[in-house]
């Protein structure tokens, strides 16, 4: 009983770091709790982010990956899809162009199986007509200030990632 009891207080303390946006420590905090007991989606997605924001890429990929299968298996689709949206697009910036369109491709399917961004943020798809001088992803119509709209368990950054 003590050592959940240690656990619990040390997940809490690891969210509160993540929520005074101390990334360094929130991801350190993290990491060593799910290397210790695989964190739950919430928590897990608490650890990409900030690995992401302390420049960690391969951890931030590796827990987006873990995020999607988890999603997937667990029928929340529209999260799955944005895991691999995101994946996909920092696979691209950093240039493996290859991979990145294989997780967006991933992404777009939960579109044909009827899952769609719902009008809670922006929906980004790739274009298959990309040519040299047109722009390689197009925003999709979205509700007014879907900017500022985040879902608490979409993938989304956090609001002040720009």
């Amino acid at each position: 009983m003590p050592e959940v009891l240690e656990r619990a207080t040390a997940l809490q303390e690891a969210r509160q770091l993540y929520a005074r946006h101390s990334w360094s420590s929130a991801f350190e905090a993290l990491r060593r709790l799910d290397e210790q007991e695989a964190l739950a989606a919430p928590d897990l997605e608490q650890l990409a982010w900030s690995a992401a924001l302390v420049g960690q890429e391969e951890t931030y990929l590796q827990v987006l990956e873990r995020l999607y299968h988890l999603h997937l298996d667990g029928e929340t689709r529209l999260v799955a899809a944005r895991c691999a949206f995101w994946l996909g697009f920092r696979l691209m910036l950093l240039g493996e162009v290859a991979r990145g369109a294989a997780w967006v491709g991933r992404s777009q399917q939960q579109d044909r199986r009827g899952v769609t961004g719902g009008g809670d943020g922006v929906c980004l798809r790739a274009r298959p007509d990309l040519t040299a001088d047109a722009p390689a992803w197009v925003e999709l119509p979205t509700p007014k200030n879907a900017l500022s709209t985040k879902h608490p368990r979409c993938g989304a950054p956090p609001s002040h990632v720009g």
